[in-house]
């Protein structure tokens, strides 16, 4: 894949528009498209696990030590943040941090995605080990995992929280058999088949997973209805950088501060984009000004921490 990048910065900017996009023309096409920008989230676990299967040997502990010092350490720093600036007690930061919160509140807790692709990276070596050694098997057992897990937390535990993760396994699945399923296309049709699923997919997406949300046989099965739209997405956006030789667009360029984006959109991005809708009284210029700002503070934030990091390792 030579579009990781890239189609990292357009999941970052889907992610701004799931959060802070306000409508302002009151059309089917406009609102089908900003509810549907939770793909965003999507298309980061499967550009992880893409790139978790690219690894020939992974050493689980220092797998696991960087993942916690590349995201986890982040996740603290931003909930100490977060702690002073909206003024949590203690028992609140420690749930945040534990990773209690996110099984009380799934979607609704602070950061959620992070202690999500946590709680993934605990077991993702051993996903990528069964993938070498058992091959195709190996991914139908993951679904069947899948499958398993969802009964027990829908049926037993009645936890609907928690399917905001369950339910995004399977992209993460098909990420890591992201290069086998491309080998399987013919190459004189690939193009075709690649369109076909993008308009499948989005006529799914329209139908079932924006303004409608499908929640049977499980909770929360619009995560899996994108599917198909995801992953022709990802294909046509690869088939196109493949093609093109220009490497400093924009998106790659955004590719870069994801995190960052994500963390200071999480705490101030509400309370600016508030202040910027009393001042302009304009939907869209709003919108615009917030993401633009919140673009250029995680810039200047991932700028210091790359400034940080020469300084420490030299």
């Amino acid at each position: 894949m030579k579009c990781k990048k890239s189609i990292m910065g357009l999941a970052a900017l889907l992610i701004l528009i799931f959060h802070f996009y306000i409508p302002f023309t009151g059309s089917k096409v406009e609102l089908i498209m900003y509810r549907a920008a939770y793909i965003g989230v999507d298309i980061f676990f499967f550009v992880s696990a893409y790139s978790l299967a690219q690894r020939e040997k992974i050493t689980y502990r220092t797998f696991i030590r960087n993942r916690l010092l590349m995201i986890y350490l982040p996740f603290v720093m931003f909930a100490l943040i977060a702690n002073f600036y909206e003024k949590w007690k203690f028992p609140r930061f420690f749930k945040v941090v534990s990773g209690v919160e996110f099984f009380q509140k799934g979607g609704g807790a602070f950061l959620w995605f992070l202690a999500a692709i946590m709680l993934i990276y605990l077991i993702a070596p051993f996903l990528v080990k069964m993938k070498q050694k058992f091959a195709w098997k190996a991914f139908w057992g993951m679904i069947s995992g899948w499958l398993l897990l969802s009964v027990i937390f829908q049926y037993i535990f009645q936890n609907r929280d928690i399917f905001i993760l369950l339910n995004r396994l399977p992209i993460f699945f098909i990420g890591m058999y992201y290069e086998e399923i491309r080998a399987l296309l013919p190459k004189k049709c690939k193009l075709a088949i690649i369109l076909i699923g993008l308009a499948a997919g989005g006529y799914l997406i329209s139908k079932y997973g924006s303004l409608r949300l499908i929640n049977k046989p499980f909770y929360d099965m619009y995560y899996v209805i994108a599917i198909p739209f995801i992953v022709s997405l990802i294909a046509l956006w690869d088939f196109v950088s493949s093609r093109i030789k220009i490497r400093n667009i924009p998106m790659q360029f955004i590719g870069q501060f994801t995190l960052e984006l994500y963390g200071l959109q999480m705490i101030f991005g509400y309370d600016l984009e508030i202040e910027i809708l009393n001042a302009t009284r304009q939907m869209l210029p709003t919108f615009l000004i917030t993401a633009l700002c919140l673009l250029t503070g995680a810039y200047v934030l991932y700028s210091i921490k790359r400034l940080l990091l020469k300084l420490f390792i030299s």
